[in-house]
């Protein structure tokens, strides 16, 4: 039984798209996390996790769920800049 090579290379991006995906959920998480009024909260507490997280390489990034710790802060503190 053949299977088809163009099933497997169509399937090869979904965990980019899915990666792509939660980011953007987090992204609306945090929005809200801001009309809420703890923005800064979160920040802080980013801040704090973040020296806990060894640096990975690009490639891991790409496939992260989470934007880095250093665009979340960014986007949390520029409406309080």
């Amino acid at each position: 039984m053949s299977q088809d090579p163009g099933l497997a290379v169509a399937t090869l991006p979904t965990p980019l798209f899915d990666a792509a995906i939660c980011r953007a959920a987090e992204r609306a998480a945090e929005r809200l996390v801001i009309d809420m009024g703890v923005g800064q909260d979160l920040a802080r507490a980013l801040l704090r996790i973040s020296g806990r997280r060894p640096s990975r390489r690009w490639i891991e990034r790409l496939f992260d769920g989470h934007p880095s710790v250093a665009s979340r802060v960014d986007a949390l503190t520029r409406v309080f800049g």
